[in-house]
């Protein structure tokens, strides 16, 4: 979390450096997805423990709720090769260039 309003973020963080985050976040993601899979990881190591015959994989726990809805959505958009989160990236980039465009004298 950064603790603060995004008025307060603007004013702290170029886009460029959100950019860096938006990459690095790719690499190692950071938020609900990493949360899931470490929860998924738990789950699967709590099951194989418990004497089942089956062996779990993290990939048995993991929620598909996002799979699910991309397909949704992606199939009723004409920017249908591009993921949700790919075209949030690029809208939350476009209102900081907008920002830090304003901000130039």
């Amino acid at each position: 979390m950064m603790h603060c309003t995004v008025y307060e973020l603007q004013g702290r963080m170029s886009s460029h450096e959100f950019s860096e985050w938006i990459a690095y976040s790719r690499i190692y993601p950071i938020g609900e997805d990493r949360a899931d899979a470490r929860m998924a990881l738990l789950a699967s190591v709590i099951a194989n423990a418990s004497g089942s015959k089956k062996k779990f994989k993290p990939e048995d726990f993991l929620p598909d709720y996002l799979e699910q809805f991309e397909k949704q959505v992606l199939q009723q958009t004409p920017e249908g090769r591009q993921t949700l989160r790919e075209r949030l990236a690029e809208k939350v980039l476009a209102i900081f260039r907008q920002f830090s465009q304003a901000k130039k004298p």
